[in-house]
Parts: C-alpha cells; structure tokens; sequence
C-alpha cells in the first residue's frame, strides 16, 4: 500500500495537497494542483516532469494514487488494486 506524506501550503491554511504516486514513474513524486491551477494542467510529477490535465488522470479508490482510466469502465480503480480485489475474492 502507497503511503501518502501531506505537505501543507498557506492558501486558506489548509493541507489540501498530497503528494502521490505517479502513474508513469511510479515515484511518489504526483502533486494534485488543485482547481486553482495553471490552466489546463491539474496534475505534475516532479519526478518524472509530466503534467496532466483535468480527467487525463483519475485517483483510484482502493488507494492513495493515480492511474490512466479507460473510457470504456467508469469504475475508479486501478488494474492493480482490481486484480487483488479479484484474487482475495476467490480465496
């Protein structure tokens, strides 16, 4: 399981950002923006240097990181986590 490390930024002094695994490099690297961001980019990876827009990236229900969704399953959960939920299913 990914652990998170929460960084806090003075807007509204709230810990509104996390840093997240990046679903490219796999660093724990991802920073969500925010709403407020640079227009158009939602999501950066100060690892591996790539950027997302809104919906490009989605966070996955069974954990604390991204993944790239598949148009065709609405369902938010990563192959990964839904892989071990099938597995753990079966036993």
């Amino acid at each position: 399981m990914s652990k998170v490390l929460k960084i806090g930024f003075p807007k509204g002094g709230e810990d509104r950002k996390v840093l997240f695994e990046c679903p490219d490099c796999w660093d724990q690297t991802l920073v969500d923006l925010g709403e407020d961001a640079i227009p158009a980019v939602r999501y950066m990876c100060f690892g591996c240097e790539k950027a997302w827009m809104e919906g490009e990236i989605r966070e996955c229900i069974e954990g604390p990181h991204f993944f790239k969704p598949d148009e065709r399953d609405p369902i938010p959960i990563c192959k990964a986590c839904l892989d071990k939920k099938i597995a753990s299913d079966k036993t």
